[in-house]
């Protein structure tokens, strides 16, 4: 097994995939995962968390870090780059939690998971289609991102519910 993450090379607590010597940190992961792992936790790269897309929402070049972050030298003398990166919705997580994706991950990903492939030429389709201009195209409408109430809430283990 390894002891760095596989996607910021760094040590510390890791989760060890079950099928390959592979490791990652939980914040690593996308979309990082919430609370405990599995005891048969598998690597994004034996099995895709692509394939938890809800939708694509946009598309667009955003600012990253330019290298892997393999070596120390590309961490301290690197320089920002601009890369394409989709905005992602979670299969069975609101849309407080979207996150963006580099293409690069898209793209090693549709070998494995051709309907991932669809799902980009679907997105892609659709934005070329659509006659809204930039300036009008919101991804993500403020009113999907605003509690409206809060029905029950979790107390320890039980669930109390709020008066109406």
């Amino acid at each position: 097994k390894e002891d760095l993450c596989q996607a910021c090379s760094e040590s510390g607590d890791l989760l060890s995939c079950e099928t390959c010597t592979y490791a990652y940190h939980s914040r690593c992961l996308l979309p990082p995962l919430k609370g405990p792992a599995p005891n048969n936790w598998r690597c994004p790269e034996c099995v895709s968390p692509l394939t938890d897309i809800d939708k694509l929402l946009d598309c667009e070049m955003r600012p990253t870090v330019e290298g892997d972050g393999d070596d120390d030298t590309t961490k301290s003398g690197s320089k920002q780059i601009f890369v394409k990166q989709y905005l992602v919705k979670w299969k069975g997580l609101s849309y407080l939690h979207c996150t963006w994706v580099p293409e690069k991950e898209f793209l090693k990903a549709f070998k494995n998971h051709p309907r991932l492939k669809t799902k980009v030429n679907n997105f892609h389709r659709q934005m070329a289609s659509s006659n809204t201009s930039d300036e009008d195209f919101v991804a993500i409408r403020p009113e999907w991102t605003t509690v409206d109430r809060i029905i029950a809430c979790r107390i320890s283990g039980s669930v109390a519910v709020l008066g109406q």
